[in-house]
């Protein structure tokens, strides 16, 4: 398998109904997709079942050559190194803009922390936010604090 995202015949049902319902499609290391449609149709949810965040009731998802998702598998999300941003966002309230960028960062030397920060706070224009909190800030300014929290610790994909 070549792609970074391998989808087989996804189905995903909540409490007996169904969201998605044979879903396959390949997207390649350096893919671009765009998931079109009403709302309500399962765009969030297949992104939803590809981070692991739902676990499917048939078909499988292959994320870079590993089987991720399939039934009675299921790769925890902390294993998948993806990055996702959700439709709101999910900012911790109770955190600056610089502890909501370093939250996925815990792991690494401070040095090396510090360094990808500054790098991601000057990518996303937030110099003059960085000891703000979320309710002090734009949406726009919101999103770009979650896009840098799901970019820093370079996920292999990004959702």
């Amino acid at each position: 398998m070549n792609n970074a995202i391998e989808i087989k015949e996804l189905s995903l049902s909540i409490e007996g109904r169904s969201i998605l319902e044979n879903i396959s499609f390949g997207l390649g290391e350096i893919g671009i997709a765009c998931l079109l449609g009403p709302s309500g149709c399962g765009k969030t949810s297949l992104l939803r079942c590809i981070a692991g965040f739902e676990e499917l009731n048939n078909g499988e998802v292959w994320i870079k050559g590993v089987i991720a998702s399939k039934p009675n598998h299921h790769l925890p999300v902390e294993q998948r190194n993806i990055g996702m941003v959700f439709q709101d966002y999910v900012l911790f309230p109770h955190m600056s803009v610089t502890e909501n960028i370093i939250f996925g960062l815990k792991d690494q030397r401070v040095a090396r922390t510090k360094e990808r920060l500054d790098e991601l706070i000057e990518l996303f224009a937030l110099e003059k936010h960085t000891k703000k909190y979320p309710h002090q800030l734009s949406g726009g300014q919101q999103q770009r604090v979650a896009l840098a929290r799901a970019m820093a610790p370079r996920p292999g994909v990004f959702c």
